[in-house]
């Protein structure tokens, strides 16, 4: 969706004109034009940005929550469905917020595709939260999984461990234990870890392996679309059953 206003430090202005440098960021779903989660995300921004340029930029969430529904109401967001909403902040100390996708799934659950992944090895380049230079990393990713006939580049360090599906949290299901790599924290990945819990099934946070990934029944990934399963790897076909199930405990 093309955006005739962004917010810039609580200011409504025509976009086209973003700061510039390096920053840190959270996608935030709407509901409506009501941001969910917006307390734990911006707490995740600004842990991000201590860790990566040493400031703890103060926002206010009452406020931010009226520049958002205000944003998505200017630029035309239907309510009846949920969408995105891009929230940077900058090294400068801008603080940015614009409208993204409109997503057709009213709940945030499984999605109905399963999409093909392939494996590309890469490191982090100084942080694990989300920052531009990692979205930079994760676009040249997806352009690597596409040219080998894939849709979702599941990141792999030089170590051979598993990292992410791109930038979103990665998770396996073998039997009924789900595992997870250690990971900065995310709001997406803390609602996966509370709705397995919920499920009845057990979690754990451990190092994954590539060669992992093959002895896996299942393998999902969550951003702020929902939680989308893994339908390949290579050879390697993938069930979604019990990603279904925790898909249904996420609230």
């Amino acid at each position: 969706m093309t955006d005739n206003v962004c917010c810039i430090d609580g200011r409504m202005e025509a976009c086209g004109n973003w700061p510039d440098g390096l920053y840190v960021y959270q996608n935030i779903r709407t509901a409506g034009h009501e941001p969910l989660y917006l307390d734990r995300h911006i707490a995740c921004l600004r842990h991000a940005a201590r860790e990566v340029t040493g400031r703890d930029p103060e926002i206010d969430t009452a406020g931010t929550a009226r520049d958002i529904a205000e944003l998505l109401r200017r630029n035309n967001y239907p309510t009846a469905v949920q969408s995105q909403v891009i929230m940077r902040w900058y090294a400068s100390g801008h603080l940015l917020l614009a409208g993204g996708e409109i997503s057709p799934y009213r709940e945030f659950g499984l999605r109905s595709i399963y999409p093909t992944a392939a494996v590309v090895t890469y490191d982090n380049p100084l942080s694990p939260h989300p920052t531009s230079a990692r979205e930079a990393l994760a676009a040249i990713a997806r352009l690597r999984a596409a040219s080998a006939g894939a849709r979702i580049a599941i990141q792999a360090d030089s170590a051979g461990l598993v990292v992410s599906a791109g930038n979103a949290p990665i998770f396996t299901v073998r039997e009924y234990t789900v595992t997870t790599p250690p990971a900065a924290d995310s709001v997406e990945r803390s609602l996966v870890i509370e709705a397995v819990r919920k499920a009845g099934l057990q979690m754990a946070t451990a190092d994954i392996a590539v060669a992992d990934l093959d002895r896996a029944d299942e393998i999902f990934f969550i951003d702020y679309r929902g939680i989308t399963s893994i339908g390949r790897c290579g050879s390697r076909a993938y069930m979604h059953i019990l990603t279904e199930r925790i898909a249904e405990n996420i609230r």
